[in-house]
């Protein structure tokens, strides 16, 4: 019995003294909360001095040491105690060596003291420790390149890659790194790295050298660099496609058709790269370009899934062809109408005959002066209910834009509504209710147009904002200097005859506005209406007259490089007159830097100098 009280007792005893212990340390505890609050008081009012003397006390806790360590070390350092902070991140290192954050901090006390051997060495062997473990390797060169180690950072995952024995570890990693250190090639050879394990994302890896590559000669050494790659190992589809891809970047279509044939003929996709490239020509407007793509893929794939679909880009790629080149060769148009023509019939009705019919009918109104014609032909499209939602919309925009031509204008801003109102939150909405809004502008009711067009400068496409903006900066401007609209009015109706292609009424409309309103804020606009109609003409020689007009008049004004670029493309396009298309291009590079088409001048230029290896 006595043996027995005995254990009951010295049970008790030593609960009531766990008991004890866990009251003591809640104390501690509590105790030392309070006062690590206190400390963090006295560092934000500013009192360091006072800051550090706790910071000192609680430091003697490890358990506080996961609350304080940041602000401590900043202290000590900042009164220049390096002794102090190396004793104790020795010692913080030693009690948890899992813990790679103090490693590193003590890493970076010795660069501070210019102790790079020291430092060096401790970094060093932080890698070996970890070079096992990816997560911990991860970690690691993440803390190390945010505390501005970014070589001890690629070091981490080059080592770990060796240790682990795997040539795509940290593929991305390594990439992202060498990006952000401006090693772009390095960083291209890890994006290729990361390929060969996940070629899906090669899209991806496009968007980050888009990204990346921003510098004039990067495209020219990235394009050198695939071909060598290419040479090195030939079947690897993904360097002959992203070579295509840096040809399309630089613009380089001739080029990139070589490669797109290339690639299509090697490696026989479903998908065919002579089709997607010359999309992206034609998209570009490079339409020359886009008819060789397109005239290939019919000769070579006639049983491929867009074969009817790339005749319909060859004809749209002739006729763009065509009406870029002024005076407009007519008969060469009516020819491409037997080309339209014979595709309708071997096709049938379907979205891309219905296609072609709204293209024909845009001749027929506007170079063929058949405006019975073009609606007929769009009237058709809209008959059928086979068609999709999108031809029904351009077909309704088209006929209402050649019935504004026929005098119809409630018919026309009718049909516009339609399709906004079928078409809300689509691009082809946002082209419907920017039509209604010039329709209002014509019509001369600018207080309604503008409201649309400040609405439209949110939209989604860029082209569309920046039409509306243009359009409404030109109301505002014109509204807010003369409050009897009037000059406004004579352009809105030469605007409106432009479209209607009365040329000759347009021009006797702006002739008359440039008179009896001189350095009106519309002047600059209607020099430039009136240069468009004259190149259109072939009357290249008042279409330059009327450009300089706004240099020579305005030109800090926001259409100087509108004006300037157009002169540097008449003289290119038209005239073929390089050496004044290239000094035009040089004065436009040194006067409007910041402008849009700065890149589009620069690719220009580049072109007629015969740069080949930095070209476009």
């Amino acid at each position: 019995m006595n043996n027995d009280c005995c254990l009951v007792d010295k049970h008790a005893m030593k609960k009531l003294f766990l008991i004890f212990l866990a009251f003591v340390s809640f104390q501690v505890f509590a105790q030392d909360n309070q006062n690590i609050t206190l400390a963090y008081e006295y560092y934000n009012q500013g009192d360091r001095e006072k800051a550090l003397e706790m910071f000192d006390k609680l430091s003697a806790n490890p358990a506080n040491i996961p609350f304080i360590h940041e602000r401590y070390l900043e202290l000590m350092l900042g009164n220049l105690e390096y002794e102090k902070a190396e004793k104790y991140l020795l010692k913080q290192k030693n009690a948890n060596p899992d813990n790679h954050q103090y490693w590193i901090d003590l890493g970076s006390l010795y660069y501070q003291q210019n102790q790079e051997d020291k430092m060096e060495a401790i970094f060093n062997e932080l890698i070996l420790v970890v070079q096992q473990d990816q997560n911990r390797t991860r970690f690691v060169a993440t803390t190390l390149y945010n505390a501005n180690f970014s070589k001890f950072a690629i070091q981490t995952y080059l080592s770990s890659r060796e240790a682990i024995n795997s040539d795509r570890a940290y593929a991305m990693d390594l990439a992202t790194l060498y990006r952000l250190t401006n090693q772009k090639e390095l960083m291209i050879e890890e994006y290729f790295n990361f390929l060969k394990g996940n070629p899906v994302n090669l899209n991806f890896v496009k968007d980050q050298l888009q990204n990346s590559l921003t510098e004039e000669e990067d495209l020219p050494k990235f394009r050198s660099w695939l071909i060598g790659k290419i040479q090195e190992d030939p079947n690897d589809p993904n360097y002959p496609e992203m070579l295509i891809w840096v040809n399309v970047q630089m613009k380089d279509f001739t080029q990139a058709f070589i490669q797109a044939r290339a690639f299509d003929r090697r490696f026989q996709q479903e998908d065919s790269k002579v089709f997607e490239t010359g999309v992206i020509a034609y998209q570009n407007e490079e339409y020359e370009q886009a008819e060789k793509f397109f005239q290939f893929y019919i000769d070579e794939f006639t049983s491929k899934q867009n074969y009817l679909m790339a005749r319909l880009y060859l004809i749209q790629s002739k006729e763009n062809s065509i009406k870029n080149k002024f005076p407009v060769a007519t008969n060469q148009l009516k020819s491409l109408m037997a080309d339209y023509n014979q595709l309708i019939k071997e096709i049938g009705y379907n979205n891309i005959s219905f296609e072609a019919m709204i293209n024909k009918s845009k001749l027929h109104a506007y170079y063929l002066d058949e405006l019975d014609s073009a609606i007929y032909f769009l009237e058709q499209v809209l008959r059928f209910e086979s068609a999709s939602k999108n031809i029904t919309a351009k077909a309704k925009i088209e006929l209402g834009d050649i019935l504004v031509i026929h005098g119809e204008p409630w018919e026309s801003s009718l049909l516009y509504s339609q399709v906004e109102k079928a078409n809300r939150s689509e691009n082809i909405g946002f082209e419907a209710k920017l039509k209604n809004a010039k329709l209002s502008f014509y019509r001369g009711d600018f207080e309604l147009s503008k409201s649309h067009l400040d609405i439209l400068k949110e939209a989604t496409t860029r082209e569309i904002a920046n039409d509306a903006l243009d359009l409404s900066l030109l109301i505002s401007d014109n509204m807010d200097y003369d409050s009897t609209y009037a000059a406004l009015n004579i352009y809105s109706k030469a605007d409106l005859a432009y479209f209607s292609n009365q040329k000759d009424r347009s021009l006797h409309l702006l002739d008359s506005l440039l008179e009896a309103y001189p350095n009106h804020p519309i002047e600059d606009e209607s020099y430039l209406l009136k240069s468009k109609i004259l190149l259109e003409r072939g009357d290249f020689e008042n279409a330059i007259l009327n450009l300089n007009s706004i240099l020579d008049l305005y030109p800090d004004d926001i259409l100087a490089d509108d004006a300037l670029f157009q002169l540097g493309k008449i003289y290119e396009e038209q005239l073929e007159d390089y050496t004044k298309a290239m000094e035009t291009y040089q004065r436009f590079l040194r006067d409007y830097p910041s402008s849009l088409y700065v890149e589009d001048v620069r690719r220009r230029f580049r072109f007629l100098r015969g740069d080949t290896n930095t070209s476009l």
